[in-house]
Parts: C-alpha cells; structure tokens; sequence
C-alpha cells in the first residue's frame, strides 16, 4: 500500500500567506497539517509555521499514540507560540488554528483547534468531517442556521478555540480504532478551501481524479473561479491510501 500525498498552501488574494501545510513521514509514522494564522494579526503567520513544526515532531515520537499524548504534542506548540511571543518575535496578538491526522502505524487520530477542517473518506465514501470551533457553529449546533450557511456566515471567522491565546485549549481528538487501509482519503483545508469548494465535488473527484495531486488541483481551480477581491489564503492536504 502506498500514501499518495499532495499539499498546497496559496497567498490567494491576501498581501501575506498566513497559512502552513505539511506533511511528514518517518519511523512507519505519518502526520498530516495545515494551521491558518488568525486574521491580520501581526506574527500569525509565523505562529502557524511554529505550530507545524512542533506537532511535526510526532513522527521522531517512539511511544504509541494514546490521547494524552496528542494534547501534549498540541500544548507544545502552545507553549512555542506562547515562547515567542515572550521573545518580541512574534506579536503579543499571534495565534493559529490546527488540524492534525496523526498515525502511528496501528491507529488513526485526527486532532482540531480552530476552523481548519479534516474530512476522512473510506473507499470514496465521506465518514467524518471535524466540526468547526467557531461562533457560527455554534448558530448551526442551536438551529438558528443551517450547515450549508456556515460558509459565508459574518461569525464563521469568530473563533471559540485558538492555538497560541491566553490560555492553552484542548484539541477535539478522534480515533479511527484502527490503521490506514486501501481506499482511505484524508482532506485537511483551511477556511479559504471549503469556503469555496463543495463536499460533493472532493467525493467525485475522489473518484475520477488520477491522484491526490489531481484532486487538489481541481479544487484550486473553483477556488480561482469563485473567489474574487482580497480573498483568503487558501491551503490543503490530501492523503490517499492507494494499492
């Protein structure tokens, strides 16, 4: 079996890319990433690439992955978001969101902070997307909105959990209760994605497309169709377990 990986991380219409997508393998260990600097503050940018870096880490990690161990991974990027700010490095505002996909060989978990989104696919079929921390999700979980509002909702960019805040937040953390296996897909995407892309295009393409790579192109090229003005940074990794 073989981990057909593609990434990309887009300036989009912004002046700066505040965004982070990576995607690292060692030691029969995998960690998927994308991290989204909040807003126009000064240093997110810089706070989003600390935060890749620190959970990146995993994959040097021998012990086997257990719950308790993703929230430490998260709280030191925490803590190294928090370092450099107490260094004048970054500034005093800085913070980024996470989503995570995280293997150890024998378990899949994937892990949130924030509105950057995680979708697992099984054989094409969608089986679980991560659930937004934001105050427009919590509109959606009241009934005041429905899901498909979210995308454009004036409180989708109003954030409940942040990596890098005043204090350090738990990640939603999710276990597959098993490893890796053929047919499995793995999206993760900032907010400046699934702003513009459907859920149901990702599952054709799934599909149709050749390879992650493909996958990923043609999302970006709705993305360029569809935004216009200052539009997002927009970024995203796709993982497929292929034959």
């Amino acid at each position: 079996m073989v981990i057909d990986t593609a990434k990309l991380c887009r300036r989009g219409g912004r002046d700066i890319n505040q965004d982070c997508a990576g995607a690292f393998e060692a030691n029969g260990r995998l960690l998927l990433v994308v991290c989204d600097g909040l807003g126009a503050y000064d240093g997110s940018g810089i706070a989003s690439r600390i935060c890749a870096d620190a959970l990146a880490s995993f994959v040097n990690c021998g012990e086997r992955m257990t719950a308790d161990g993703i929230n430490a991974l998260f709280k030191a990027a925490h803590e190294k978001i928090t370092a450099a700010k107490l260094d004048g490095a970054i500034s005093p505002s800085s913070c980024t969101t996470a989503a995570a996909v995280l293997s150890d060989g024998n378990d899949v978990a994937v892990a949130h902070i924030g509105d950057s989104r995680v979708y697992v696919y099984e054989r094409g079929e969608p089986s679980f997307r991560t659930t937004d921390h934001s105050v427009a999700q919590l509109d959606v979980d009241r009934g005041i909105i429905v899901p498909g509002e979210l995308r454009f909702h004036k409180d989708q960019n109003k954030l409940t959990r942040v990596l890098g805040g005043r204090y350090f937040v738990l990640p939603d953390v999710r276990f597959l209760g098993r490893p890796i296996a053929e047919g499995d897909a793995f999206l993760l995407c900032t907010d400046g994605w699934w702003e513009h892309t459907e859920e149901f295009e990702t599952e054709e393409d799934l599909l149709t497309a050749g390879s992650s790579a493909e996958v990923l192109a043609r999302g970006e090229s709705r993305i360029i169709a569809r935004a216009s003005g200052a539009y997002d940074n927009y970024s995203a990794v796709l993982a497929v377990a292929r034959k």
